[in-house]
């Protein structure tokens, strides 16, 4: 049996070279030694480019060096007596079996150099961190992160370039560590990249994930961009982040809370742009998108237009509200719709105006005061998404137009609408839909303020539904003045019994109405008056009152000036004060001085207190100054603590106008 048993042994041993040529093998760090070029540290054998070096929980961790250069084919961890740290100046070489941390207990810090001998994986577990602070180098070599960890390159100077995909987790790039991930390009399916003031030149890819810049220094990406899905970018409030590299593809921004995102060049992406809680800059006219834009009613949520001219976009949603087509921006800008909640800068967004189609066109002369055009016969069947174009409109006067069935009007749903605009696309109402306000069976009218244009377009709808196709009709139009604005620059000057008041006038205004009250916010109306100025009398000394005012035409009254004003009107001489009540300025041993309530004062005026202790002398001296209190009772009460002992004081009242 011994030549059975011998062939036996040998077979196993046959089999065991083949598996380990083909699959690496475990190597386990021992529970002592600290080099890990020294068999004695491994328990016998050190690993080789075969092999994958392994700790264990009776492993060793801390301390660890690696003086020579050395190969190993992987790195694997599943716990360790501590945290393992590994430094020294040998290079480490690993090959395909990468590092693998996917069950790890501990921590793993490499401090030596590591050589990349094949494109390789290096997977971190959850709640757990890879650190890499040597040079990482390898041509052509590539590394890819995985496991929900975190892996931190902390080295500047990386050479490998074979590129870096992100799956999973979070990948760090150190502060300043520049060139973290070598010099091939970057591609992110997921996790976070996270940068420390980091300023890269590589090429991105995102096909999922987000980005989180934290240095309050800012984070700047200098290389190439592709959004292949939305990038969401992520961080605290101080830290800035900035793209000088051009951004294309069909995936979009997402800003959540970031400090400013800064756009520097012009960019391709057609994907959407969402912005909520932070500041998207655009320093060039084709750094935002083509695609929609969305900025959250959120706090702290905007767009800086930081160019001139204007970028088309697909749509535009402000605080969760659609916007109609034309231009967009701040009221610094030459936007159509003004929004200084949402945008800042002088450049705009264009947003795309309905289709026209069938495109009809009515031109005539002015229309007189209180004019009134009547248009018939429109053909049966072509004001299906048809647009009507009106000039030689009046740019300072309100138009009133009409639409309807028969004679004089069009037919349309109920569910329909028309969209009126003015000359250069934006829209100058909100739609209205046909039969509201209804007159008969059906009737519509939409109103515009025509301003600094002389002609108007409506859309008219592209479908009818229902039986309320379009029929043979026509329109009517009316003008008339639009309500005033508010009157601006109002000032009050008090008098003896009385409040002058002026202001500037708006355009088309015919009247104003004076408001008055004696508390700030309540003033309601108490004159009329056709001039740019007032005078309130009689009026009661002393007793402040509030002013607004309002401007009045055929349209009615305008909302109020833009700015309060009040005034106290005072007698030419304050009323002479009485001594009510009081203790006479003489004090003795432990005496407190002197003190005295003085009656009859007015409300708003001061009075000045002297005193003297020889009257012929003529020599009286500042005690203090007094104001009554506009309470209606006129009392002030005087404590003089610092009279001498045993000396007389006398006290001398005056009042002074304001």
């Amino acid at each position: 049996m011994r030549p059975l048993s011998l062939r036996v042994a040998a077979s196993a041993l046959a089999m065991f070279a083949i598996v380990s040529n083909s699959q690496a093998a475990p190597v386990t760090k021992a529970a002592t030694g600290t080099d890990l070029t020294a068999g004695a540290s491994w328990g016998g054998t050190v690993p080789g480019s075969g092999d994958v070096a392994t700790w264990a929980s009776t492993s060793l961790g801390a301390g660890l060096a690696l003086g020579t250069s050395s190969s190993w084919g992987g790195i694997g961890v599943a716990s360790a007596m501590s945290d393992i740290g590994i430094t020294g100046t040998g290079t480490l070489t690993l090959g395909s079996g990468g590092i693998n941390m996917s069950s790890s207990t501990v921590n793993l810090d490499l401090g030596t150099p590591i050589a990349l001998g094949a494109s390789q994986t290096w997977t971190v577990n959850s709640g757990r961190t890879l650190a890499a602070s040597g040079i990482i180098s390898g041509t052509s070599m590539g590394l890819t992160k995985t496991g929900l960890g975190t892996l931190t390159i902390k080295n500047a100077a990386n050479t490998f370039s074979g590129g870096t995909i992100i799956n999973a987790g979070q990948l760090t790039l150190d502060i300043q560590a520049n060139a973290a991930l070598g010099t091939g390009p970057i591609t992110l399916n997921g996790g976070r990249l996270f940068l420390e003031r980091i300023t890269a030149a590589n090429a991105l890819t995102v096909n999922g994930g987000d980005l989180y810049p934290e240095n309050g220094f800012g984070d700047n990406w200098n290389g190439p961009v592709t959004l292949n899905s939305n990038l969401i970018i992520q961080g605290p409030g101080y830290a800035t982040m900035t793209f000088n590299g051009s951004i294309s593809g069909a995936g979009g921004l997402t800003l959540n809370g970031q400090g400013p995102v800064v756009l520097g060049v012009a960019n391709s992406y057609t994907g959407p742009t969402s912005v909520t809680a932070c500041t998207l800059q655009c320093n060039h006219k084709d750094a935002l998108g083509s695609g929609a834009l969305s900025i959250s009613g959120t706090p702290n949520s905007k767009v800086n237009l930081n160019y001139t001219g204007t970028r088309n976009i697909a749509s535009l949603i402000l605080g969760g509200v659609p916007q109609s087509g034309g231009t967009h921006g701040s009221t610094t800008s030459p936007a159509a719709n003004k929004n200084d909640t949402c945008f800042s800068g002088n450049g705009t967004v264009t947003v795309p105006l309905s289709p026209a189609k069938n495109i009809l066109t009515f031109n005539f002369g002015a229309l007189g005061t209180d004019a009134q055009y009547q248009y018939g016969a429109f053909p049966n069947n072509t004001l299906t998404g048809m647009t009507l174009t009106f000039t030689g409109l009046n740019s300072s006067k309100q138009y009133l137009f009409q639409f309807g069935y028969g004679d004089k009007r069009t037919s349309f749903a109920y569910n329909e609408s028309v969209v009126l605009r003015l000359s250069d696309g934006t829209q100058a109402v909100t739609p209205l839909a046909f039969g509201s306000p209804a007159i008969g069976d059906e009737y519509a009218l939409l109103t515009a303020i025509v301003t600094n244009t002389t002609s108007l377009v409506f859309y008219l709808p592209d479908t009818h539904a229902g039986n309320h196709g379009p029929t043979q009709g026509g329109f009517s139009v009316h003008r008339f003045d639009p309500p005033s604005a508010p009157p601006t620059g109002l000032t009050a000057t008090a008098g003896v019994g009385q409040v002058s008041l002026t202001w500037t006038a708006p355009a088309n205004t015919t009247g104003y109405m004076v408001k008055r009250s004696l508390a700030s916010g309540n003033e309601v109306a108490i004159e009329a008056s056709a001039t740019t100025n007032y005078t309130d009398a009689p009026l009661t000394n002393g007793v402040r009152y509030y002013y607004v005012v309002s401007a009045t035409n055929s349209a009615g009254v305008s909302t109020n000036s833009s700015n309060e004003v009040s005034a106290r009107p005072l007698p030419a001489a304050a009323p002479k004060p009485a001594l009510l009540s009081g203790t006479a300025g003489f004090s003795l041993g432990r005496a407190t001085g002197a003190q005295f309530t003085i009656s009859n004062g007015m409300g708003g005026i001061q009075y000045r207190i002297t005193y003297t202790s020889d009257l012929a002398s003529g020599i009286w001296t500042p005690l203090a100054w007094l104001t009554c209190a506009n309470s209606g009772t006129g009392l002030m009460t005087l404590m003089d603590t610092n009279v001498p002992l045993a000396t007389r004081r006398f006290y001398r009242i005056e009042a002074q106008l304001p």
